[in-house]
């Protein structure tokens, strides 16, 4: 391989400006692998390489990119944060793919690389929320009027219930404008969810009270905005002020909850509820239904309740 190389020997800013526009835009239009990579995917990407390169100590050898300096970064991120460690692991491979391209990178090494993908060796967290609980975080949003105004208080109660209740993901729900919440008909229309792939969603009787509630006040105080949820200063959401908005929230409970455990909570309050697994299935978007069956957290002292009524 060519001692000549045209990324590898760059420093760690030049990487940022010179290699990692190149090799994302590759992964956004297919030149890499023939299929286009969804911007979820792009962002994850470009987020957890760049957290690579500032992990990196200042003690690091050229290139950059290599088994020794990711090495390094794994002393860094503790073992427990298994997903940070993949997500820099899959960052990575993804950049060897590109650079395999331009003659930068070797099968060899790449599967050198492969050899030290992260394994988990703690239980996944996946906290959820069960109805009981659900019905206390809503209690205590119309009750302590925890917001700043009579509008932000109505956004977070009509976020919590939007995710529980129709099981989107936080980008999902950001992306989401005012033709895309159908009233009418009772359809939520997702655009470029995860895989770039559109669905329709059902909206629920609970759901559509709320909706019409949020409405009222979000096009009286905000009519020139497209998109379908806005914060109390008139801007548009995106995944982060949504995040920020329900961990704020959950700072109040004994049980933690984020916008994820609340997609958790649709599966499994809804099997609680006797419904069909592979419609629980369609509605998040899932293409395999054991990923669906991950996300229900029914308990062991339900199903002893359960079945002692059989």
């Amino acid at each position: 391989i060519s001692q000549n190389y045209k990324y590898q020997n760059l420093s760690k800013l030049e990487l940022v400006q010179g290699f990692m526009p190149t090799w994302l835009n590759w992964l956004r239009t297919g030149k890499l692998g023939g299929r286009p990579i969804g911007p979820r995917t792009i962002e994850i990407y470009d987020y957890y390489f760049k957290l690579f390169l500032k992990l990196l100590p200042e003690e690091y050898s050229l290139p950059v990119i290599s088994v020794d300096n990711f090495r390094l970064v794994l002393d860094v991120i503790p073992i427990e944060k298994y997903s940070t460690r993949r997500n820099v692991f899959d960052s990575l491979m993804s950049a060897t793919k590109f650079l395999i391209e331009h003659g930068e990178y070797t099968l060899e090494e790449r599967a050198k690389l492969s050899k030290i993908k992260p394994r988990r060796f703690l239980p996944p967290k996946r906290p959820c929320i069960n109805q009981e609980q659900l019905n206390e975080v809503i209690k205590f949003i119309e009750v302590a009027k925890l917001g700043t105004s009579p509008y932000s208080r109505l956004l977070n109660k009509t976020l919590v219930l939007f995710i529980s209740n129709a099981g989107l993901r936080s980008f999902e729900v950001a992306n989401l404008t005012l033709e895309d919440v159908d009233l009418t008909n009772y359809v939520i229309n997702v655009r470029l969810g995860k895989g770039r792939k559109n669905r329709r969603v059902g909206i629920t009787q609970e759901l559509r009270v709320i909706l019409r509630e949020y409405l009222e006040m979000r096009l009286s105080k905000f009519s020139n905005r497209k998109t379908f949820f806005v914060t109390g200063s008139g801007t548009s959401m995106n995944k982060h002020t949504i995040h920020q908005k329900i961990e704020r929230l959950a700072k109040n409970f004994d049980f933690h909850f984020t916008p994820h455990a609340l997609r958790r909570a649709f599966v499994t309050i809804n099997v609680a509820k006797g419904r069909q697994l592979v419609y629980l299935q369609i509605a998040c978007g899932h293409a395999d239904i054991t990923t669906t069956r991950s996300y229900c957290q029914t308990s062991e002292d339900e199903v002893l309740e359960a079945m002692r009524g059989w």
